[in-house]
């Protein structure tokens, strides 16, 4: 058996000065990634619970007509049949316009809604709903 195979070389001093910079800038930019991702967590929730919303209420108004509006009307036409307050009718729109700002990356001036607020407003929509929608 060849014994150099067994005896540790010294890692080559220029080849580790190359190499611990690189690992550095990858763990600062890993931190700064999952830094990024924690600040839109709760915008990347409110958008996909008002895609859920949305797809509920697509499936409520199937029974009632076939037609397919766009979302606004949609929640316009659902608030007049089931005699919803002009209240939570504002306030459903103002979760669907932060909604639209999250997605569309507008820079328009939208308030915005925090995750537990669209929460609570969607699920009071929602109780406004027949109970058998068939």
């Amino acid at each position: 058996m060849n014994s150099t195979l067994c005896v540790s070389q010294p890692p080559d001093f220029f080849s580790m000065r190359a190499v611990i910079p690189i690992s550095y800038r990858a763990t600062v930019s890993l931190m700064r990634d999952v830094g990024n991702a924690n600040r839109h967590l709760e915008g990347t929730y409110l958008i996909r619970l008002f895609a859920e919303f949305e797809t509920g209420l697509r499936l409520y108004w199937e029974t009632v007509k076939n037609t397919h509006p766009k979302t606004e009307p949609l929640l316009n036409s659902i608030a007049t049949r089931q005699k919803i307050s002009h209240d939570l009718i504002n306030a459903i729109h103002q979760v669907r316009k932060y909604r639209n700002s999250l997605v569309h990356e507008r820079e328009d001036e939208t308030t915005p809604v925090s995750l537990s607020s669209a929460r609570s407003t969607i699920c009071h929509f929602l109780s406004r709903l027949p109970e058998s929608w068939t």
